[in-house]
Protein backbone atom coordinates (compact mmCIF):
# COMPACT_ATOMS: atom_id res chain seq x y z
CA UNK A 1 0.00 0.00 0.00
CA UNK A 2 2.38 2.70 -1.34
CA UNK A 3 1.53 6.18 -0.40
CA UNK A 4 3.10 9.27 -2.11
CA UNK A 5 3.19 12.72 -0.77
CA UNK A 6 4.54 14.89 -3.18
CA UNK A 7 4.54 19.11 -4.77
CA UNK A 8 2.81 19.73 -8.00
CA UNK A 9 2.17 23.31 -9.27
CA UNK A 10 0.78 24.81 -5.99
CA UNK A 11 -0.44 21.72 -4.55
CA UNK A 12 1.10 19.11 -2.25
CA UNK A 13 -0.88 15.64 -3.98
CA UNK A 14 -1.47 12.63 -2.16
CA UNK A 15 -1.80 9.28 -4.01
CA UNK A 16 -2.46 6.02 -3.07
CA UNK A 17 -0.98 2.81 -5.08
CA UNK A 18 -0.33 5.35 -7.74
CA UNK A 19 -4.40 6.78 -8.06
CA UNK A 20 -4.23 10.79 -6.58
CA UNK A 21 -6.92 10.45 -3.86
CA UNK A 22 -6.07 14.19 -2.02
CA UNK A 23 -4.97 17.87 -2.95
CA UNK A 24 -3.45 20.53 -0.84
CA UNK A 25 -3.54 24.14 -1.92
CA UNK A 26 0.17 25.27 -0.65
CA UNK A 27 -1.32 28.77 -0.03
CA UNK A 28 -4.63 27.68 1.61
CA UNK A 29 -3.44 24.70 3.61
CA UNK A 30 -1.31 24.17 7.04
CA UNK A 31 -0.23 21.24 8.80
CA UNK A 32 0.14 20.54 12.69
CA UNK A 33 2.03 17.96 14.34
CA UNK A 34 1.46 15.74 17.62
CA UNK A 35 3.27 13.16 18.84
CA UNK A 36 1.78 10.26 16.87
CA UNK A 37 0.53 12.18 13.78
CA UNK A 38 0.82 15.06 11.00
CA UNK A 39 -2.13 16.61 9.81
CA UNK A 40 -2.29 18.16 6.66
CA UNK A 41 -6.12 20.42 6.36
CA UNK A 42 -6.58 22.58 3.53
CA UNK A 43 -8.94 25.72 5.06
CA UNK A 44 -10.88 26.70 2.38
CA UNK A 45 -12.39 23.00 1.35
CA UNK A 46 -11.74 21.30 5.19
CA UNK A 47 -10.47 18.50 3.36
CA UNK A 48 -7.66 16.93 5.57
CA UNK A 49 -4.92 13.94 5.88
CA UNK A 50 -3.59 12.08 9.00
CA UNK A 51 -0.24 10.42 8.67
CA UNK A 52 0.60 8.15 11.30
CA UNK A 53 4.52 8.51 12.11
CA UNK A 54 4.39 4.88 13.02
CA UNK A 55 3.57 4.74 9.20
CA UNK A 56 6.40 6.67 8.57
CA UNK A 57 9.10 5.10 10.79
CA UNK A 58 7.69 1.71 8.55
CA UNK A 59 9.62 2.33 5.67
CA UNK A 60 7.81 0.82 3.11
CA UNK A 61 5.13 3.57 3.57
CA UNK A 62 4.71 7.00 2.70
CA UNK A 63 6.99 8.13 -0.56
CA UNK A 64 8.58 11.02 -1.92
CA UNK A 65 7.76 12.01 -5.77
CA UNK A 66 9.84 9.43 -7.05
CA UNK A 67 8.10 6.79 -5.70
CA UNK A 68 11.06 4.85 -4.66
CA UNK A 69 12.30 7.12 -1.45
CA UNK A 70 10.48 6.58 1.43
CA UNK A 71 10.39 9.59 3.66
CA UNK A 72 11.60 9.65 7.35
CA UNK A 73 9.55 11.92 10.17
CA UNK A 74 12.29 14.42 9.78
CA UNK A 75 11.90 14.33 5.36
CA UNK A 76 8.25 14.79 5.91
CA UNK A 77 8.08 17.47 8.69
CA UNK A 78 10.60 19.30 6.54
CA UNK A 79 8.61 18.94 3.00
CA UNK A 80 5.52 20.33 5.18
CA UNK A 81 6.81 23.16 6.60
CA UNK A 82 8.44 24.54 3.12
CA UNK A 83 4.84 23.36 1.38
CA UNK A 84 1.59 24.72 3.27
CA UNK A 85 1.18 28.39 2.96
CA UNK A 86 0.16 29.58 6.49
CA UNK A 87 3.48 30.25 8.16
CA UNK A 88 1.83 30.64 12.13
CA UNK A 89 -0.37 27.68 12.14
CA UNK A 90 0.08 26.31 15.95
CA UNK A 91 2.23 23.63 15.93
CA UNK A 92 3.06 23.48 12.39
CA UNK A 93 3.88 24.63 8.94
CA UNK A 94 7.53 25.95 10.24
CA UNK A 95 5.93 27.99 13.42
CA UNK A 96 4.62 27.90 17.04
CA UNK A 97 2.36 30.83 17.52
CA UNK A 98 2.95 34.53 15.67
CA UNK A 99 4.32 37.54 16.04
CA UNK A 100 2.57 40.27 17.16
CA UNK A 101 0.83 42.74 14.93
CA UNK A 102 2.19 45.64 13.25
CA UNK A 103 0.91 48.78 14.96
CA UNK A 104 0.47 51.00 11.89
CA UNK A 105 2.87 53.43 12.84
CA UNK A 106 4.68 54.87 9.95
CA UNK A 107 5.98 58.03 11.10
CA UNK A 108 9.78 57.45 12.17
CA UNK A 109 10.77 59.91 14.84
CA UNK A 110 14.36 58.56 15.36
CA UNK A 111 16.06 55.62 14.34
CA UNK A 112 15.54 52.22 15.44
CA UNK A 113 11.94 53.34 16.97
CA UNK A 114 8.36 51.40 15.71
CA UNK A 115 8.35 54.20 12.69
CA UNK A 116 11.58 53.17 11.72
CA UNK A 117 11.63 49.29 11.84
CA UNK A 118 7.52 48.47 11.78
CA UNK A 119 7.92 45.16 13.33
CA UNK A 120 4.91 43.25 13.80
CA UNK A 121 3.14 40.35 11.53
CA UNK A 122 1.15 40.77 8.29
CA UNK A 123 2.10 43.56 5.24
CA UNK A 124 0.68 46.63 7.81
CA UNK A 125 -2.27 46.97 10.20
CA UNK A 126 -4.89 46.45 7.40
CA UNK A 127 -3.96 43.94 5.26
CA UNK A 128 -3.21 40.53 5.48
CA UNK A 129 0.36 38.61 4.43
CA UNK A 130 -1.69 35.57 2.89
CA UNK A 131 -5.56 35.23 1.84
CA UNK A 132 -7.92 35.12 4.40
CA UNK A 133 -11.14 32.31 3.71
CA UNK A 134 -12.29 34.43 1.44
CA UNK A 135 -9.52 34.79 -0.95
CA UNK A 136 -8.97 38.12 0.00
CA UNK A 137 -6.07 39.79 2.33
CA UNK A 138 -8.08 42.10 4.00
CA UNK A 139 -7.75 41.87 7.74
CA UNK A 140 -11.17 43.39 8.36
CA UNK A 141 -14.19 42.12 6.59
CA UNK A 142 -17.80 41.35 7.48
CA UNK A 143 -19.51 38.09 7.75
CA UNK A 144 -19.63 37.30 4.55
CA UNK A 145 -16.15 38.48 3.21
CA UNK A 146 -16.77 42.16 2.16
CA UNK A 147 -16.82 45.20 3.32
CA UNK A 148 -20.61 45.95 3.51
CA UNK A 149 -21.42 45.60 7.03
CA UNK A 150 -24.92 45.12 6.67
CA UNK A 151 -25.24 44.19 10.14
CA UNK A 152 -22.42 45.76 11.93
CA UNK A 153 -20.49 43.13 12.22
CA UNK A 154 -16.41 43.28 11.87
CA UNK A 155 -14.21 39.69 11.45
CA UNK A 156 -11.25 40.42 12.32
CA UNK A 157 -8.32 37.70 10.50
CA UNK A 158 -5.64 38.50 12.21
CA UNK A 159 -6.58 36.11 14.64
CA UNK A 160 -8.19 33.52 12.73
CA UNK A 161 -6.98 30.20 13.89
CA UNK A 162 -7.12 27.24 10.69
CA UNK A 163 -6.60 24.58 12.48
CA UNK A 164 -9.44 25.14 14.98
CA UNK A 165 -11.08 27.08 12.34
CA UNK A 166 -11.97 29.86 15.18
CA UNK A 167 -12.16 33.56 13.91
CA UNK A 168 -12.89 36.87 16.51
CA UNK A 169 -15.46 39.59 15.42
CA UNK A 170 -16.64 42.97 16.60
CA UNK A 171 -20.05 44.99 16.74
CA UNK A 172 -18.74 47.85 15.14
CA UNK A 173 -21.04 50.61 17.03
CA UNK A 174 -21.15 50.64 20.73
CA UNK A 175 -24.64 50.77 22.99
CA UNK A 176 -26.10 54.39 23.39
CA UNK A 177 -25.85 55.33 26.97
CA UNK A 178 -22.83 55.21 29.27
CA UNK A 179 -23.30 51.71 31.77
CA UNK A 180 -21.49 50.61 34.91
CA UNK A 181 -19.19 47.35 33.95
CA UNK A 182 -21.43 45.06 35.36
CA UNK A 183 -24.00 46.23 33.14
CA UNK A 184 -21.57 45.96 30.36
CA UNK A 185 -21.51 42.82 30.91
CA UNK A 186 -25.00 41.37 31.44
CA UNK A 187 -25.97 43.41 27.72
CA UNK A 188 -23.08 42.11 26.21
CA UNK A 189 -24.28 38.57 26.85
CA UNK A 190 -28.08 39.25 25.20
CA UNK A 191 -26.70 40.56 21.97
CA UNK A 192 -28.22 39.07 19.58
CA UNK A 193 -27.15 40.58 15.95
CA UNK A 194 -29.07 38.18 12.50
CA UNK A 195 -28.49 34.38 12.98
CA UNK A 196 -25.96 35.39 15.83
CA UNK A 197 -28.20 34.89 18.42
CA UNK A 198 -25.83 33.78 21.04
CA UNK A 199 -22.17 33.59 22.18
CA UNK A 200 -21.38 37.28 22.32
CA UNK A 201 -19.55 38.95 25.09
CA UNK A 202 -17.58 41.82 26.43
CA UNK A 203 -14.33 41.57 25.38
CA UNK A 204 -10.99 41.49 26.95
CA UNK A 205 -8.51 43.56 26.77
CA UNK A 206 -6.07 42.20 24.81
CA UNK A 207 -9.01 41.64 22.10
CA UNK A 208 -9.72 45.51 22.52
CA UNK A 209 -6.54 46.24 22.63
CA UNK A 210 -5.68 44.32 19.18
CA UNK A 211 -7.84 46.48 17.12
CA UNK A 212 -6.88 49.76 18.57
CA UNK A 213 -4.56 51.56 15.82
CA UNK A 214 -1.70 53.61 16.78
CA UNK A 215 -1.07 55.64 13.82
CA UNK A 216 -4.15 57.19 11.68
CA UNK A 217 -6.81 56.99 13.70
CA UNK A 218 -9.29 59.94 12.64
CA UNK A 219 -9.09 62.91 15.41
CA UNK A 220 -6.41 60.70 16.96
CA UNK A 221 -9.07 58.71 18.42
CA UNK A 222 -7.61 54.94 17.87
CA UNK A 223 -11.04 53.33 17.57
CA UNK A 224 -12.42 56.04 14.20
CA UNK A 225 -11.18 54.07 11.42
CA UNK A 226 -13.37 52.00 8.74
CA UNK A 227 -14.86 49.88 9.67
CA UNK A 228 -14.98 50.80 12.86
CA UNK A 229 -15.43 54.95 12.93
CA UNK A 230 -15.88 54.69 16.79
CA UNK A 231 -15.29 58.46 17.61
CA UNK A 232 -17.03 59.07 20.65
CA UNK A 233 -14.89 60.80 23.48
CA UNK A 234 -15.84 58.06 26.82
CA UNK A 235 -13.99 55.53 27.92
CA UNK A 236 -14.81 51.68 26.55
CA UNK A 237 -15.34 48.60 29.17
CA UNK A 238 -13.22 45.80 29.14
CA UNK A 239 -14.11 42.08 30.73
CA UNK A 240 -10.62 42.56 32.60
CA UNK A 241 -10.41 43.36 36.37
CA UNK A 242 -7.14 44.67 37.58
CA UNK A 243 -5.17 41.97 39.86
CA UNK A 244 -4.05 44.41 41.90
CA UNK A 245 -7.74 46.51 42.47
CA UNK A 246 -10.66 44.25 41.87
CA UNK A 247 -12.86 47.14 42.08
CA UNK A 248 -11.47 48.29 38.71
CA UNK A 249 -11.15 46.93 35.53
CA UNK A 250 -9.18 47.62 32.35
CA UNK A 251 -10.71 50.41 30.32
CA UNK A 252 -9.90 52.25 26.23
CA UNK A 253 -9.11 55.13 28.15
CA UNK A 254 -11.58 58.09 26.76
CA UNK A 255 -10.95 56.44 23.09
CA UNK A 256 -8.65 60.06 22.83
CA UNK A 257 -5.49 57.81 23.34
CA UNK A 258 -4.27 54.39 22.46
CA UNK A 259 -3.88 53.49 25.93
CA UNK A 260 -5.71 50.96 28.61
CA UNK A 261 -5.94 52.52 32.31
CA UNK A 262 -8.47 51.40 35.37
CA UNK A 263 -11.41 52.21 35.65
CA UNK A 264 -14.12 52.20 39.03
CA UNK A 265 -17.01 49.18 38.40
CA UNK A 266 -19.05 51.51 39.33
CA UNK A 267 -18.69 54.21 37.05
CA UNK A 268 -19.60 54.76 33.52
CA UNK A 269 -18.53 53.60 30.39
CA UNK A 270 -19.38 52.39 26.84
CA UNK A 271 -19.07 48.80 24.95
CA UNK A 272 -18.89 47.28 21.91
CA UNK A 273 -19.30 43.18 21.73
CA UNK A 274 -17.15 40.77 20.61
CA UNK A 275 -17.73 37.11 19.53
CA UNK A 276 -16.17 33.83 18.52
CA UNK A 277 -17.42 32.73 15.22
CA UNK A 278 -16.49 29.26 13.89
CA UNK A 279 -15.23 29.27 10.20
CA UNK A 280 -16.22 26.59 7.69
CA UNK A 281 -14.95 27.24 3.95
CA UNK A 282 -16.68 30.40 3.74
CA UNK A 283 -19.35 30.21 6.16
CA UNK A 284 -19.51 31.81 9.61
CA UNK A 285 -21.28 30.41 12.78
Amino acid sequence: MAKILKLVDNYVIFEQDGTPTGEYAINKSVYREEAETFLIKETIDNGELVIRKSDVDLGTVWFKSDGDTPFNVSDLRDFLRKNTGFKTAPGGSGAIGAKVLKTNQTISYRTGDDGDLQKGREVDFYTLSSNNPFGNTNRFTDELGGSTYANDIVIDWSTYDNIEGTVLGYRRTSNSSNVNWETAIDQCLLVSIGKFTSGWRLPNRAEIFNIVVHEGGTFNYPLNYPPFNISLATIFWSGTTYASNSSQAFTLTNNASATLSGGIKTGNGRYFPCRTFTVTGTTLS
